[in-house]
């Protein structure tokens, strides 16, 4: 099954949602709050390490960005999220982070991989966690979806696509929006797929810059060409003629020098 985002693995059940008990009772009243605060705790871990992965991949994310964010919440008092910067810390290193390619001799092939698996989770994580995302109004994880589930789901738009995502949507602050959003049900779904679409871009250029043959211009291309957005359809298209013409790695996707250490050391 081809997905959108381009990585391997089967589809991901949603979690139940939460719900009100029938009758409320003290115990009942705190399994609630301990569920929903649990959901909560899941969307802003998987937000912060979203984050982080969007650093990594620019080559600016600190070696010591845990104890940084652990720090900074410490120093919010009680509004800050000690809680799930606690769970970050423990978490095991990954091979995305800086100084890991090094220390293990890896091709960049190793932290780019770990970067996309661990992106497309903690999306899945975050669409599991909200109760109101879109994919809980669907009835499954959106994030996994094929071409021809998206395809089914944007014809689904009633009356004409407009020109841009923009002239719903300003700014693009989140990726699971809310079922109160007045966006439409296809463009809160276009949002989503324009998304898992440069991040499987910025996966495939990462593999070219380290040696493979792929040609991510032209598989970038076809996934662009089922946009729906008229306007951002032809600039995106516009820029991969500019940069095939050029003949060389948009600077935006070159792979961080932390991921190529590894190989250096290694020749």
């Amino acid at each position: 099954m081809s997905t959108a985002h381009g990585a391997p693995g089967p589809k991901f059940p949603l979690s139940p949602v939460p719900e009100s008990p029938a009758t409320w009772t003290p115990l009942s009243r705190r399994e609630c709050r301990a569920a929903r605060t649990e959901s909560a705790d899941r969307w802003l871990r998987a937000q912060a390490c979203r984050h982080a992965l969007k650093r990594a991949r620019r080559g600016s994310l600190p070696p010591d960005w845990r104890v940084q964010g652990l720090n900074r919440e410490l120093a919010a008092g009680p509004h800050g999220q000690v809680w799930v910067w606690m769970k970050i810390a423990a978490m095991s290193t990954r091979p995305w982070e800086p100084g890991i390619t090094a220390a293990t001799c890896a091709r960049p092939e190793v932290p780019l991989t770990a970067w996309l698996l661990d992106t497309v989770q903690y999306l899945r994580e975050q669409e599991d966690a909200n109760e109101t995302s879109l994919s809980h109004v669907l009835g499954f994880n959106l994030i996994d979806a094929s071409e021809d589930e998206w395809d089914a789901l944007l014809d689904k738009e009633r009356g004409p696509w407009s020109e841009s995502v923009r002239d719903h949507w300003e700014p693009l602050s989140t990726v699971s929006l809310d079922a109160d959003h007045p966006c439409s049900l296809g463009v809160r779904a276009h949002i989503i797929l324009t998304m898992l679409h440069r991040i499987q871009l910025s996966h495939q250029v990462g593999l070219a810059a380290a040696g493979s043959s792929i040609d991510w211009i032209a598989q970038h291309r076809r996934r662009v060409r089922r946009w729906r957005f008229s306007a951002d359809r032809c600039r995106e298209l516009d820029w991969l003629n500019r940069v095939e013409q050029q003949d060389h790695l948009p600077p935006e996707h070159r792979l961080p020098e932390d991921w190529t250490s590894g190989q250096l050391r290694d020749t």
